[in-house]
């Protein structure tokens, strides 16, 4: 059974007892890897490596469905939430949902925007506030908000016919999305394998597949150490932890709630057999006998304790 370490400062799992002591770090304000570009203190060696790709340019998470990459691996996990059409993140106030938790913090704004407005202390109209520098730029034909408005330039270029497939009608942001998606009409495959002169029609594709030669494995999980050729198997991999994790969240939840109550006296348990269990000493019922001497309990745990007194 695999064993699953708990911080006590704020109840996170971690698969290691080494990846919980590095947590711990962060409890007490130890910052020991420095930036030698930046200077900027981090609290882990790996926080540090992955800083340093805003310095390299390096954006080593691709997304396999298409030529996007991030320099982060969680936001790649929010990217393919637009592919698989999952909306885990939801507004509590109207129950709107989101791919992102970005999308949902710039929705949430329309419910406090009535505190962004100012009076006017001459006239007294009631004026917008100025624009906060946290406010992204929205798309008005989808969900879709970016923080920089030539990026929302370019993703209008989706809803218009600017970059329209002639085969298919679809559209794209731009001329090098439209160009890759129309090798998947044409069959056409321009990169090859230096190694074994396999062809793919999308370079990361490629990238992909040469780990295979390599035996390159850079997408490593931080809670078990298992290490991925490709993005993707590390996301579905994390799902065995996540799902670790909500069962024992859930077991947690269950056992401080006390939701069976018995009819007669009011007494309260976390679980319906602990309910049948106390039942049974209104009921007078035993239906736990010994077939050594015929005596007869009403729980099962005092039947094994009993048949001790036989052995």
């Amino acid at each position: 059974m695999h064993t699953v370490y708990k911080c006590t400062e704020c109840s996170k799992y971690f698969g290691s007892k080494h990846h919980l002591e590095v947590h711990k770090q962060r409890h007490l304000g130890a910052k020991p890897f420095d930036c030698a570009v930046c200077s900027k203190q981090f609290t882990t060696l790996q926080e540090l490596l992955v800083h340093g790709r805003i310095h390299s340019g390096e954006k080593l998470y691709k997304c396999y469905m298409c030529d996007k990459a991030f320099r982060h691996s969680g936001t790649l996990r929010s990217h393919l939430n637009v592919h698989m059409g999952e909306k885990p993140y939801k507004c509590h106030l109207c129950h709107a949902t989101f791919t992102r938790s970005g999308h949902r913090k710039v929705h949430m704004k329309i419910h406090t925007r009535s505190s962004r407005v100012q009076t006017h202390t001459t006239c007294g109209r009631q004026l917008a506030a100025k624009r906060s520098t946290e406010n992204w730029y929205s798309c008005n034909e989808c969900e879709k908000h970016y923080l920089y408005l030539p990026s929302l330039y370019q993703h209008m270029n989706i809803h218009r016919d600017k970059y329209k497939c002639p085969l298919c009608g679809r559209c794209f942001a731009s001329s090098h999305d439209l160009a890759t998606h129309r090798r998947s009409h044409s069959g056409e495959k321009p990169f090859e394998c230096s190694v074994c002169g396999k062809r793919f029609g999308r370079r990361s594709h490629l990238y992909e597949h040469s780990r295979i030669h390599s035996g390159e494995k850079p997408f490593k999980c931080l809670l078990c150490d298992k290490q991925f050729t490709v993005s993707s198997n590390l996301y579905k991999h994390m799902a065995v932890h996540v799902g670790m994790q909500r069962q024992s969240e859930e077991r947690q939840r269950r056992a401080r709630e006390k939701t069976y109550q018995c009819p007669v006296c009011g007494k309260q348990f976390t679980r319906s057999s602990h309910l049948s269990d106390h039942s049974r000493t209104h009921s007078g019922e035993k239906p736990f006998k010994c077939n050594v001497c015929d005596r007869a309990f009403a729980v099962s745990s005092n039947l094994t304790k009993h048949m001790r007194v036989h052995m």
